[in-house]
């Protein structure tokens, strides 16, 4: 067999030295992730909060007035949600209306859970 050369042989992927800041290093993302010094897989768990809400949004929603205020709201869907209940085959004008107060105090009863769950 035929030796080769230095030039021929393939070097091992090595990190690309550093550039300026305005210049854009493309690496791989396992390069990047060891640079970090995390491992692949595993969730940052020093960043908690949310980034979809914004930062305002987040203030406003995880102080303890809009607890009060949204556990106030909680009680029209309950509401609605019982009274859908009681009158489910008593509405003479549209069968239906039960229906819909049943399904909207679902729904309304869920995004107010879920808000609460979220923010805290």
């Amino acid at each position: 067999m035929a030796q080769q050369s230095a030039t021929d042989r393939q070097q091992p992927y090595s990190i690309p030295p550093q550039r300026n800041a305005g210049e854009t290093n493309f690496t791989n993302i396992l390069d990047i992730e060891a640079q970090r010094g995390k491992s692949i897989g595993t969730r940052d768990t020093t960043d908690n909060q949310l980034k979809f809400i914004p930062a305002p949004l987040m203030i406003i929603l995880s102080s303890t007035y809009c607890l009060i205020i949204l556990s106030v709201l909680l009680v029209v869907p309950i509401l609605q949600l019982a009274i859908g209940a009681a009158y489910r085959d008593q509405c003479t004008i549209n069968s239906n209306i039960p229906v819909y107060l049943i399904v909207t105090g679902v729904c309304g009863i869920a995004s107010i859970v879920l808000t609460l769950v979220i923010v805290r």
